[in-house]
């Protein structure tokens, strides 16, 4: 929150001081910057090193909604063997 706030407050002096479009240049220069680190900074990681070259079974609505899954409850097996619903 803090740095959307010093965000307006940076937009809005630079709009008094120089125009009213100027913290949208200034914005898009950032944006650029941003883009440009990005792509040199961070290594390529290919698409089939992500999922191991497997294709998943599922499909259609179920391949949508398949990380809705963590939020089921799970299945615990205790240290002295009890199983708890959690």
């Amino acid at each position: 929150m803090l740095g959307q706030g010093i965000g307006y407050l940076a937009g809005g002096m630079i709009g008094d001081t120089i125009d009213i479009r100027a913290p949208f240049d200034v914005a898009f220069v950032s944006f650029i910057i941003a883009g440009i680190y990005a792509h040199l900074a961070l290594p390529y990681q290919s698409p089939d090193s992500m999922s191991d070259g497997k294709k998943s079974d599922q499909q259609g609505v179920s391949r949508f909604l398949a990380p809705l899954r963590i939020l089921v409850p799970q299945r615990l097996r205790l240290g002295n063997g009890k199983v708890t619903i959690q």
